[in-house]
């Protein structure tokens, strides 16, 4: 594993999870078609990030580890931070939708393979048990309004 300073941003690919490390400050960048800020690249002097191809469970900074919940796409990873002063933090991405989904043990919408979805589902609430973490989901709307959100932070 890399040493790593700084996490920007964090996708998926069929043969695993991408990891892009420039710098925390800048904004989200993907080299994806249409999300590409060119303004960004000119502030940046025509700055292109840099992603690295890992397998398994990561710490990649201190205090933040990546977890592979596959299902919902193949390179899948569900984020974990862990903060001085609160229960750690579990980033379900898209492999939990919303915590409804992990009350029925559902998956929902599209999946790249619906038993490791559901695997990845179990694994969450193991993880969640596990480091005593407070699940963020991503399409949750109920919870979503607990959230603390910029200029609000978490400590």
């Amino acid at each position: 594993m890399p040493a790593i300073d700084e996490i920007d941003a964090l996708g998926q690919t069929a043969g695993g999870a991408i990891l892009s490390l420039p710098d925390l400050s800048s904004l989200l960048v993907t080299e994806a078609p249409g999300y590409l800020d060119r303004s960004f690249l000119e502030a940046h002097g025509n700055y292109r990030p840099r992603f690295e191809m890992f397998a398994g469970d990561q710490e990649v900074a201190k205090g933040v580890s990546l977890f592979e919940t596959p299902g919902h796409t193949a390179g899948h990873c569900s984020l974990m931070v862990r903060l001085a002063d609160r229960r750690p933090m579990l980033f379900t991405g898209d492999a939990c939708y919303a915590r409804r989904n992990l009350d029925l043990m559902t998956i929902a919408s599209l999946h790249d393979d619906a038993r490791k979805a559901f695997a990845s589902l179990e694994r969450l609430k193991a993880l969640a048990v596990e480091h005593d973490a407070e699940l963020f989901y991503s399409h949750d709307r109920e919870n979503y309004s607990r959230y603390s959100k910029a200029p609000a932070f978490y400590s």
